[in-house]
């Protein structure tokens, strides 16, 4: 989230360049919209590995499924 924040607050600083007064309302603004989007883009992620998950069984559950089947 810092590295979304930086990288937004340089993206902002450079909204106006040429001029002489920097402009610290598009900075600001831009670090407050990277670390945003940082956080945002990371919990995407961790959801997306989440359900990328193996399945698998836990030990021994397979077993007691097959039993169940064949009972039933």
């Amino acid at each position: 989230m810092v590295v979304g924040a930086l990288v937004g607050g340089v993206a902002g600083s450079r909204v106006k360049k040429g001029d002489a007064v920097p402009n610290t309302v598009a900075t600001v603004g831009g670090a407050i919209f990277g670390g945003i989007a940082a956080r945002e883009m990371e919990q995407e992620y961790d959801r997306y590995k989440e359900r990328r998950a193996p399945q698998g069984y836990e030990r021994g559950e397979a077993k007691e499924r097959r039993r169940e089947r064949d009972y039933n």
